[in-house]
């Protein structure tokens, strides 16, 4: 997470930032997105001097969404184990036995599998 915070930095450090009224941009849209698209700088649009919107490149979209998954898929991950782990406390609890591992299963089929080859 701190490496991708000092990466977008670096990368911010070396593109440009541009600051453009709401009304200016309104007037200017085309000239803003060529900037954006082919000049490599982002525009913070400001209305009364406060940011309300950026505009940012396709490539920048990109690495913004591939960071967001970075993030996410660990939070998902976790949330599909605690699941897991509850549907199989609910399957024990209905079976009314330990039930085995799934790996340790598994691995018994792969060894079983292997001595039979």
């Amino acid at each position: 997470m701190w490496f991708d915070y000092i990466a977008i930095m670096a990368i911010m450090v070396t593109m440009g930032t541009e600051k453009a009224s709401v009304a200016h941009a309104k007037n200017t849209l085309s000239s803003l997105i060529n900037k954006v698209a082919y000049g490599k700088t982002r525009v913070v649009l400001e209305s009364r001097g406060k940011p309300k919107a950026v505009l940012i490149s396709t490539e920048d979209l990109k690495r913004l969404e591939h960071l967001e998954q970075r993030d996410v898929a660990p939070q998902n991950r976790q949330k599909i184990l605690v699941q897991a782990q509850a549907l199989r406390g609910k399957m024990r609890r209905r079976r009314k036995k330990i039930l085995p591992d799934s790996a340790d299963r598994l691995n018994q089929l792969r060894e079983r599998r292997a001595r039979e080859i």
